[in-house]
């Protein structure tokens, strides 16, 4: 019987892939190692290969928003990964035809012993930083209070947080503390509210003085009309009578507005 002219082209790939299986366990005839051995280890070596580049990829969009680290070294920790995970495919490609991947294994352990002794500080910064840029607690612009200083930030990097204090500093805080610490954004909410003690004499009109001093603060430059800026009192004796005086502003103008306010 002849065979058709399409039967044969749906023939002809297992027919050829087994022949050559057939041909590996002949040359292979007398070890432990099966033509299926070796076709798995090489399905191991190409799924190693393909991982490695989606891995590449993948930190490379994690990397692309992070600020503070050259091309060529976004580029490196991107090779370094394809590289751990090839090496990775090695080791259970060679243990699938019956050889000793343990020095792999123990070379690929070791040197990610090596990476993280060598980069733990910077390693630690590094995610924290990340974190710091992808959960949006701060920005540039922001005024923050952190690690005890107070001060504005001027840039988000892989290893600090730059902030610019009010003397005129510049303080570069580390992500890893900043993100174990308590973080103050004063700048979220858009206002920022001060206050101010006033004592008056005991003779003083307290409703007279309280009127005063709100249509004074109400006027100085600076101050939010909404809130309103609004008068407490605290106590009240023989000495006199003691006021708190509170009002909002901008996060990073409160010095200024409130040198503003006593003058007024």
């Amino acid at each position: 019987m002849t065979a058709l002219p399409g039967s044969r082209v749906g023939n002809v790939r297992p027919v050829a892939v087994t022949q050559t299986i057939d041909e590996l366990e002949a040359a292979l005839a007398g070890t432990q190692i099966t033509g299926w051995d070796i076709v798995w280890a090489v399905v191991a070596l190409i799924v190693a290969v393909i991982l490695s580049r989606l891995a590449r990829g993948l930190m490379a969009r994690l990397l692309r928003n992070v600020d503070g680290l050259s091309l060529d070294a976004k580029q490196l920790i991107g090779r370094v990964t394809a590289w751990m995970v090839i090496l990775r495919g090695l080791a259970i490609a060679i243990s699938l035809i019956g050889g000793n991947s343990a020095p792999i294994i123990i070379l690929l352990v070791s040197a990610v012993v090596v990476l993280a002794l060598a980069l733990r500080g910077t390693a630690e910064n590094f995610a924290a930083g990340i974190v710091l840029q992808t959960r949006g607690s701060i920005k540039v612009g922001d005024e923050i209070a952190a690690l005890g200083f107070t001060g504005i930030v001027e840039e988000l990097n892989g290893r600090s947080v730059v902030v610019r204090t009010i003397d005129g500093r510049i303080l570069h805080l580390p992500n890893a503390k900043v993100i174990e610490e308590p973080l103050a954004n004063h700048s979220t909410l858009g206002a920022r509210r001060s206050e101010l003690s006033i004592e008056c004499t005991s003779s003083a009109d307290i409703e007279t003085a309280i009127e005063a001093i709100t249509r004074a603060a109400t006027q100085a430059e600076g101050v939010l009309a909404d809130p309103a800026p609004w008068v407490v009192v605290i106590s009240m004796g023989g000495d006199g009578t003691s006021l708190v005086l509170r009002f909002w502003h901008a996060p990073s103008e409160g010095p200024v507005v409130t040198a503003r306010v006593v003058a007024a």
